[in-house]
């Protein structure tokens, strides 16, 4: 199961964009895969850490005292439409190395767990799970990107030796 939310973001973060405690995360080295923060420390996140949310990773921006936090952080302001993503252009996805790179890395992943799973003749299956933001708000930068990462997700299919992700959410109406 892939959350498009944030899951091949996460991949590349000693810490999760969404939560606090230090995980695992992996780097490339040589064409290598090498998982780092194991065994996994105790540690928090750090002020320099907390700064870096899923805003300032898809659109490049900064965090910024232009009151985007406030308005992504009140339930009533989301809820009536008025989020700092809204107010923003949608940013050209191909352009950030991010992207790239979280991609990159799922696909490394992945080849890595399939030839796991057929030395021990398990079944691999891969599931692509939106977030809310995917089917509440389809015109919103959030369902933009996740639509991205599903399409580059499911064409991995179609590389020689990887699984076809089977998407729980097909497409998103009027996002390109």
């Amino acid at each position: 199961m892939v959350y498009l939310g944030n899951d091949l973001f996460d991949n590349l973060r000693a810490f999760p964009l969404q939560g606090e405690n230090a995980k695992p995360f992996f780097e490339m080295k040589h064409d290598t895969l090498i998982m780092r923060n194991v065994p996994v420390p105790l540690a928090r996140k750090g002020r320099d850490v907390m700064n870096s949310d899923l805003n300032s990773i898809v659109l490049g921006n900064a965090p910024q005292g232009d009151g985007s936090h406030f308005l992504n952080r009140s339930h009533l302001l989301r809820l009536l439409g008025f989020t700092a993503q809204r107010l923003q252009q949608k940013p050209d996805f191909n352009e950030n190395q991010e992207f790239a790179w979280s991609i990159d890395l799922f696909t490394r992943l992945l080849k890595q767990t399939k030839n796991l799973c057929e030395t021990h003749e398990a079944e691999l299956r891969l599931a692509l799970l939106p977030g809310r933001s995917f089917v509440a708000e389809p015109a919103s930068v959030s369902a933009a990107y996740q639509d991205y990462f599903r399409v580059a997700l499911i064409a991995l299919g179609d590389r020689p030796g990887l699984p076809s992700p089977q998407s729980i959410c097909p497409s998103v109406v009027g996002v390109t």
